[in-house]
């Protein structure tokens, strides 16, 4: 059977929106990717997240271009293993620390991530849901002066 390994730089090509066949998981994707960017509450998990931001990045491009619909049928029969074997999750790539197989299984079984860094768990915390609204807001402070702000009672 053979699997199509896309390049590293194939996710880069210009696409379209009707192109992507996999919307629901793309958004969820980038709003994961926003909370890692403005939800951070201290410098080593700023560079942490940020991090990882970048690789997620990568793999919503994955995801967008991927040529069949990500369902729980397909991705039971053949898109799983056809995942695996790509670039930025497979278990070679430096990236795929970031858990990415695991995570794409809960979004494509619709079910939460199991991960401290997961959107639903960071909502719950009242400190980095403010940060990130107000980070959202491009206020002009600096992440450390909306910290003190939201902690202040």
């Amino acid at each position: 059977d053979d699997v199509v390994i896309y390049s590293k730089y194939a996710c880069q090509r210009p696409t379209t929106v009707a192109m992507n066949r996999n919307p629901r998981i793309v958004e969820r994707l980038k709003e994961l990717e926003s909370w890692w960017e403005a939800a951070t509450l201290d410098k080593s998990e700023m560079a942490r997240m940020k991090q990882r931001a970048g690789l997620l990045g990568r793999v919503i491009a994955l995801v967008r271009v991927w040529p069949a619909e990500l369902t729980r049928d397909a991705w039971e029969r053949s898109e799983r293993r056809k995942f695996a074997k790509q670039y930025n999750i497979s278990e070679h790539s430096q990236s795929a620390s970031g858990g990415w197989l695991a995570l794409l299984d809960a979004l494509v079984y619709e079910r939460e991530p199991d991960r401290d860094d997961s959107v639903e768990k960071w909502s719950r915390d009242p400190v980095r849901a403010a940060v990130r609204d107000i980070s959202m807001l491009k206020s002009g402070l600096h992440r450390r002066e909306i910290i003190d702000l939201v902690r202040t009672p």
